[in-house]
């Protein structure tokens, strides 16, 4: 019993841990997606803006949310993020580096913020040129999870009503929750 204990005060620390990363928590296992096939690195390069996400602290407060993405001579992808919050008329910028690590699933990158742990960056599904849906989830022992996910768009004002809601349908046929995404406010936003 003393045994069982334990193992689940390591289990909850560590989730409380990766937790302070503060992706979503939740009970259950991460579910099984799906990758964007044939994913072409190339097009998917440029400026996306946050059109929703799940939260995640390094982004609380922050409204005109951006990333740039562009290739790097080493073939790794130079990650720029921008977010401005209002009521401090702040602006925050984060540069990271992506990759693929496997040349036959790049849709599953891999990406690190200074001294943020590597973490996933799965594009689900991208026509690049108006969208793009990621993903990641870490799950720890079948009983906690923890998620990040962006719908992206090429164009600050989004996407039209009927494109996102079959983004988040499929989605939520993957066993993504889309009732934990926030839309992201895109107005007023500084040049």
């Amino acid at each position: 019993m003393e045994v069982c204990r334990q193992q689940i005060f390591l289990t909850v620390a560590l989730v409380l841990m990766t937790g302070s990363l503060a992706q979503v928590f939740s009970f259950g296992k991460c579910p099984q997606v799906q990758v964007k096939e044939n994913f072409q690195l190339e097009s998917y390069l440029g400026k996306w803006y946050e059109n929703r996400r799940f939260f995640a602290i390094f982004e609380a407060f922050s409204s005109c949310v951006s990333a740039n993405y562009s290739l790097k001579d080493d073939g790794h992808i130079k990650v720029v993020n921008q977010g401005y919050i209002k009521f401090l008329k702040k602006r925050n910028v984060a540069i990271g580096d992506a990759y693929a690590p496997d040349v036959n699933q790049s849709a599953k990158l891999k990406v690190k913020f200074g001294n943020a742990p590597l973490g996933d960056y799965w594009v689900l599904d991208t026509d690049y040129d108006s969208y793009s849906v990621v993903y990641s989830c870490s799950g720890y022992g079948g009983i906690f999870k923890t998620e990040f996910s962006w719908i992206l768009t090429r164009d600050r004002n989004g996407l039209s009503e009927t494109k996102m809601l079959e983004l988040l349908y499929n989605m939520s046929s993957s066993g993504i929750n889309v009732k934990r995404f926030s839309v992201t406010d895109q107005t007023n936003c500084p040049n």
